[in-house]
């Protein structure tokens, strides 16, 4: 089982792969014009949404005690699976 700070030390870690791939595909919207920005923009939103709900539940686990730890990992895995679907679907619409 993993310990918690190795878990949100994985998570941040990951994050910050997945931010700079999140800042690439927002420059590449950025340079294809009005059609590809109207088209993309609401898969970036759901990206960045999603990001969010991970820096969220990291939050949770910082606060929550032992005996919720186990509870809100399963919860804070569910929330990463998501975030990567929304970036992997984002990256498909490319």
């Amino acid at each position: 089982m993993t310990d918690r700070k190795t878990f949100v030390n994985d998570v941040k870690a990951q994050l910050k792969e997945w931010d700079s791939e999140i800042d690439e595909l927002q420059a590449k919207i950025a340079k294809g014009g009005d059609e590809a920005k109207q088209r993309l923009t609401p898969y970036l939103t759901k990206a960045h949404e999603a990001r969010e709900a991970v820096v969220a539940k990291l939050g949770e686990i910082d606060d929550a005690g032992e005996h919720a730890w186990d509870s809100i990992k399963h919860e804070a895995e569910h929330t990463w699976h998501s975030f990567k679907n929304a970036v992997n679907h984002f990256k498909a619409q490319l």
